[in-house]
């Protein structure tokens, strides 16, 4: 095991993995883009180039605006077929989370083998 927690209520201990589940500054994202060009990128990239892009490398999240229809701002090392560092995405386009990309790094290996 890991660590032990002491005993809490229920209804604290599902706060507290909501609270877990909320991306956060710093965390390492794999994403999945359910609309076209949330950036207004250029019409002449295809979508498909973008989302295989986006699906198959990590970002991480470097600024979230809560009040934005895209609140959270995902920058990747390399760069995006739009010719940019980052994209902006909803709650629901953010496939995994991770605060160690190794872990992240894993998953996309195992996808790209299929095991």
């Amino acid at each position: 095991m890991k660590h032990l927690r002491h005993f809490e209520s229920i209804k604290d201990l599902k706060e507290l993995e909501k609270e877990q589940l909320k991306p956060k500054i710093g965390d390492y994202v794999i994403c999945h883009e359910t609309g076209y060009a949330n950036m207004g990128g250029d019409r002449r990239i295809g979508q498909e180039s973008i989302e295989n892009f986006i699906d198959t490398h990590i970002g991480k999240i470097k600024g979230i605006d809560t009040f934005s229809q895209f609140p959270y701002e995902v920058e990747y090392e390399e760069k995006l077929p739009t010719n940019t560092h980052y994209r902006l995405f909803r709650r629901k386009e953010i496939v995994y989370i991770s605060q160690d990309k190794e872990e992240l790094e894993a998953y996309l290996s195992a996808n790209k083998y299929n095991l």
